[in-house]
């Protein structure tokens, strides 16, 4: 990895569980990567809204990485719940706008796919700073 991008990703989410939802194998392990550079101590990958939603009874988690067009249906009522229980929520898909999905939950963020770690962890790092604010 990037010495540089590296040091910029570090401590986003040191110590934090987070859910990733994400149907494309190759994609959720790159996100799972990319939480781990990123310092999460948990992560939990989800291949389908019903994998998610057996998580979530299971455990509470700081963030999650939700992709949205899934096989048994979208995630943003997922994405809402989540938000409810004080997760930050990103929504991460290649299908869909940022104000129709944010719209219904306005505390998510959002990055399009394709994306980079980098993109990922500037939009969690926003959202931290708007929740401390």
């Amino acid at each position: 990895m990037n010495e540089l991008r590296y040091r910029a990703m570090t401590g986003n989410l040191t110590g934090a569980s987070v859910l990733i939802l994400e149907d494309e194998a190759i994609i959720s392990f790159d996100l799972e990567l990319t939480a781990q550079d990123m310092g999460a101590a948990r992560t939990v990958c989800a291949f389908s809204l019903r994998e998610a939603q057996a998580a979530m009874q299971a455990e509470r988690f700081d963030a999650a990485i939700l992709d949205v067009n899934l096989p048994d249906g979208s995630s943003e009522r997922l994405a809402l719940q989540l938000a409810q229980a004080g997760t930050l929520v990103i929504f991460h898909t290649g299908h869909g706008e940022r104000e129709t999905l944010c719209s219904q939950c306005p505390s998510a963020g959002f990055v399009a796919k394709p994306s980079s770690p980098q993109q990922i962890a500037d939009e969690l790092g926003r959202m931290r700073a708007a929740t401390a604010d």
